[in-house]
């Protein structure tokens, strides 16, 4: 009984059945756990019917997006037992934070950030067998826009992601997944108008209007430079003609020319 209660309390259980109902256990660690809602389009109602934790009911109100279960009554580290009912196949709720349960949690967003040409992320405690989804938000729904297989690194990691925004207001969101749970990071906005780049040179640096993905080929069209930033280092480039391709939209042509004209003063015979 002892083994059998520690691997309930150091473990996140899911399951799901043909009722409609899917239920998940663990611990409670004194933060609320969040749980999507989805909205079902064509009953013009939101799916969740009844939450219960511990078999008592959850009274809260069902007609929003996130629910937020903050565990009254519950003491920390007690073992909770959560059942959710709910009213369609194809909308099953998510934990929008499972690990305010997972007793043993060690992975965390550390970092999130949106520019104009990317989105950036860090993360602690990842598993070399998790696995990333960026997703981004559109026309109501949130769609995956990119896999990436974790790196493995427990001491942490950094990702970067270079999206096609469109023009507005752009969502995206990030999806660990391992073998154990499933995690999200924050929601991040980015308001898009696009610009054109405008440069200039400093000795062997372009300097760029704002920061923004970019690619230098040669005039054989041949990469010579990739990155993302607002400064390109030439200084390894030949001397010729190079054409700088911004966001894969934008093409600038730029030449380097490292030939230096020195002039000597003449000395006077006075």
């Amino acid at each position: 009984m002892v083994l059998t209660f520690l691997i309930f309390v150091v473990s996140i259980l899911s399951a799901q059945d043909s009722q409609n109902k899917t239920s998940f256990s663990g611990v409670y660690r004194g933060k609320p756990l969040f749980v999507q809602n989805p909205y079902l389009s064509t009953g013009k109602a939101y799916c969740i019917n009844q939450i219960t934790i511990n078999n008592e009911p959850v009274e809260i109100n069902y007609d929003v997006s996130a629910l937020i279960l903050d565990f009254e009554g519950v003491n920390m580290y007690s073992p909770v037992s959560i059942h959710i009912e709910y009213s369609d196949s194809t909308c099953v709720p998510v934990l929008l934070n499972p690990e305010a349960i997972h007793y043993h949690s060690v992975f965390s967003f550390e970092e999130l950030l949106i520019t104009d040409s990317s989105v950036y992320w860090n993360t602690k405690g990842e598993s070399d067998e998790g696995q990333y989804e960026v997703e981004v938000f559109d026309l109501g729904y949130w769609e995956t826009a990119e896999l990436r297989n974790s790196n493995g690194s427990y001491g942490g990691s950094e990702y970067t992601y270079f999206p096609m925004f469109e023009e507005g207001t752009n969502k995206y969101r990030i999806k660990y997944s391992s073998s154990d749970f499933t995690l999200y990071s924050d929601e991040i906005e980015h308001v898009f108008y696009p610009e054109p780049v405008a440069f200039k040179r400093n000795g062997n640096i372009l300097i760029l209007s704002r920061s923004c993905a970019y690619v230098v080929t040669d005039d054989e069209n041949y990469e010579v430079v990739t990155g993302t930033g607002k400064e390109i280092d030439i200084a390894g480039l030949k001397s010729g003609e190079y054409y700088i391709v911004f966001n894969d939209e934008q093409a600038e042509l730029f030449r380097k020319n490292d030939r230096i004209k020195v002039i000597r003063k003449m000395k006077s015979n006075n």
